[in-house]
């Protein structure tokens, strides 16, 4: 028997009574015993004389450092402790599991490399008792560089590059962009060592692996885009302020590119982030209303920025200064059109009125009393309504006995405002003209109709 396998199996005495304690009752004295296995195992290494005698060795250390950091784990000790002693299993496994193909049976490696895998999985549980996600992380990358097993790698590859994204996201949803990029950048080579170790190593989980690491890269991709076009608005931002608040007169070349990297923004976000978007396109709306006077491009910018707004509902911006600068902007271009249109419109409508000034002075002569108003215009200014047909003059004349008030008398002007009532008129058969003309009658006709609710006129 070699000396190697003398130590070794000086070490399995005291790891087979190490396992043999229960740990809630004596786990110091188990890590104890599991130490002093470790010792001679370390020492079986250092006397083996060929590559069977070794890896037996690496393996032993491997699992005796693996049952340390499980007594530690019992004992609630420090995160940092528990996986010292993981990575010192790991280590050993590897080389165990590295050195074998020609030594050892499947049976004995396929051992090794589940324990290999369980340890990987220890670290990963361990590292999440720290607070602070660069300290999970650095813990991550430490286990990258001593899983030298290719088989075991991507996985661990795989959830470095996971823990970089969240990290970046995180960041980003605070305002981080910078970090977030950061992050994002980290994401792309052990990507591409999953992708390039899973075609080689994967086995049965070559497929699930790859398509992994295919959708993180496009997450990452959208991530990316969408923290770039936050740092192209902000860096818009800055130069913006510079442009209007710094420099005595106004840098026509610095305005173009502040909108260089508005519209950059928009194009980094577009389909990615539509909130990011539309913030874009309001600054843009912004710089043309304010800064140029495009009134209409700053119009297209606002409504695109509204109606990108409108499409995240349920959530609401109304306390972004963003969506206030759209909104209050748009309701201004609405008012100065409702203006403008109104404008318009009365003077179209003084053009006619003066054009109607003998008919209107003709109607006003009668106005006085409601039934000679209405004989006067069914006469001389009949109504164009389909079924309008002219009263016969014995029906007019029983008009003249009505009672100012009466229910007869409410009747007559109702049906007569029927008749001219302008939203009755089709201005497009019948003209601008007579529908003017019939908005004047009918103002006369609602006077008296009125004045039925007020009592008997004088």
């Amino acid at each position: 028997m070699s000396l190697s396998s003398t130590l070794r199996n000086q070490g399995n005495q005291f790891f087979r009574q190490a396992s043999g304690l229960d740990l809630d009752c004596s786990p110091q004295q188990a890590r104890d015993l599991f130490e002093r296995a470790l010792s001679c195992y370390y020492q079986a290494k250092d006397k083996s004389n060929n590559r069977e005698d070794e890896c037996s060795a690496a393996k032993n250390i491997g699992k005796a450092a693996w049952r340390i950091a499980r007594v530690l784990t019992k004992k609630e000790e420090k995160p940092q402790t528990i996986i010292f002693y993981l990575h010192e299993a790991i280590k050993a496994l590897c080389s165990a599991y590295n050195n074998s193909e020609e030594c050892k049976d499947p049976e004995w490696r396929s051992e090794v490399f589940e324990t290999i895998s369980v340890c990987l999985q220890e670290v990963i549980d361990a590292a999440e008792a720290f607070g602070n996600a660069d300290q999970k992380i650095t813990q991550l990358e430490k286990l990258v560089l001593i899983t030298t097993v290719n088989e075991a790698a991507p996985e661990i590859q795989m959830n470095l590059a996971t823990s970089y994204f969240h990290d970046g996201t995180t960041k980003l949803q605070n305002g981080d962009y910078k970090k977030c990029l950061s992050r994002m950048r980290d994401c792309y080579r052990p990507i591409e060592e999953v992708k390039h170790l899973s075609r080689r190593y994967g086995g049965d989980l070559k497929y699930e692996l790859l398509e992994e690491a295919e959708i993180l890269a496009k997450d990452v991709f959208y991530h990316t885009c969408a923290a770039s076009a936050v740092q192209a608005r902000v860096q818009g931002d800055e130069l913006l302020q510079t442009a209007l608040k710094e420099q005595e007169e106004l840098d026509m070349t610095l305005i173009f590119e502040v909108i260089d990297w508005y519209k950059q923004a928009v194009v980094l976000a577009r389909e990615v982030e539509i909130e990011q978007e539309a913030i874009a396109e309001s600054r843009l709306g912004v710089v043309y209303d304010k800064v140029l006077r495009m009134t209409l491009r700053a119009k297209a910018y606002f409504t695109h920025s509204f109606e990108l707004a409108e499409s995240l509902k349920p959530r609401v911006f109304t306390s972004q200064d963003w969506y206030k600068d759209c909104v209050t902007t748009l309701k201004k271009y609405q008012d100065e059109a409702r203006q403008r249109d109104e404008k318009e419109q009365q003077k179209a409508r003084a053009a006619f009125l003066e054009e109607l000034s003998q008919e209107l002075a003709d109607i006003g002569s009668h106005k006085a009393q409601a039934v000679n108003l209405i004989k006067h215009v069914y006469s001389n200014y009949p109504p164009k309504h389909p079924s309008w047909q002219k009263p016969s003059d014995e029906e007019m004349t029983k008009w003249e006995e009505m009672e100012s008030g009466s229910k007869e008398y409410k009747k007559l002007l109702v049906k007569a405002l029927g008749f001219y009532h302008p939203d009755k008129i089709d201005e497009k058969i019948h003209g601008k003209k007579w529908k003017i003309l019939c908005e004047e009658i009918t103002k006369m006709l609602t006077d008296h109709f009125e004045g039925t609710k007020l009592g008997p006129r004088d």
